[in-house]
């Protein structure tokens, strides 16, 4: 959904990055293979609005429960964790672990 606060943000993300490098345009280097390579992103609004816990059904192949707030839900993370080795955090709330495992949706999400 795009609300006025998600416009506001895209513009001044927009003229921030206009301000700092004088174009729309940011060059990001892979660091992981096999896409060892530049990447132009461009961040000329609009942007795309995602479902962090679709985008994560999609990309990670797995189905989370409705109830986010539930113990299956906090279950499915934990194994998320142990599946793709990520060390757990300290704090181990969902919207915690959500937060980290959503870096398996950011390069999907850019305009690139």
């Amino acid at each position: 959904m795009i609300t006025q606060s998600n416009i506001i943000n895209a513009l001044i993300l927009f003229k921030l990055l206009f301000f700092i490098n004088r174009s729309n345009k940011k060059a990001f280097k892979s660091n992981k293979p096999p896409k060892l390579l530049t990447r132009i992103v461009d961040f000329k609004p609009p942007y795309k609005c995602i479902s962090l816990i679709e985008e994560l059904e999609k990309e990670l192949k797995v189905k989370f429960p409705t109830d986010s707030n539930s113990e299956e839900f906090t279950n499915c993370l934990y194994d998320i964790f142990i599946k793709e080795n990520i060390v757990l955090p300290k704090i181990k709330t969902n919207t915690k672990l959500l937060d980290l495992v959503r870096q398996y949706i950011i390069y999907y999400s850019l305009n690139i």
